[in-house]
């Protein structure tokens, strides 16, 4: 387990209620910085009606964390006050945004915030593909040689 300081111990498992546990990762040596992270943007992300289940820091700086609703986030890298910035801005914005296609903010399956202007997302049942898709276009979008161009942007 980790303290609210960042330091790492034991506890019996008798001792613990495992669902109530935000999930936490992050490299050897880095649990002081993942509390803290944790600690900044787990009030953020409340009006979203859902808690930060998880919380990864990647060996190489990045930040990946989901939400008790199941969506994932890709919160990306840089200072904490970059990735909070970004994560205060997304969730400022993701009633409005979701409101634009007649859902609510629980309908979102993913985010990725590494864009320094905007994010990405993925809501469910909301789909930017208009009418019926040819079932051959995948397979034969993936026979084309490496280098080729497509516009299946997925």
């Amino acid at each position: 387990l980790l303290s609210t300081r960042g330091e790492v111990f034991e506890a019996s498992p008798d001792d613990v209620d495992e669902d109530e546990l935000p999930r936490l990762q992050g490299p050897q040596g880095q649990s002081a910085a993942v509390m803290q992270m944790y600690q900044r943007l787990a009030p953020i992300v409340e009006p979203l009606g859902a808690r930060l289940a998880t919380l990864e820091l990647s060996p190489r700086g990045s930040w990946r964390g989901s939400l008790t609703s199941g969506a994932s986030l890709e919160l990306g890298g840089g200072s904490p006050d970059d990735v909070e910035m970004r994560t205060r801005r997304f969730v400022r914005t993701l009633a409005r945004v979701t409101a634009q296609y007649g859902r609510r903010a629980d309908a979102l399956e993913s985010a990725d915030l590494r864009h320094p202007d905007g994010y990405a997302m993925r809501l469910r049942g909301v789909t930017t593909v208009e009418g019926d898709v040819p079932r051959a276009a995948p397979r034969a979008a993936a026979r084309r040689p490496a280098g080729g161009s497509s516009s299946n942007n997925g």
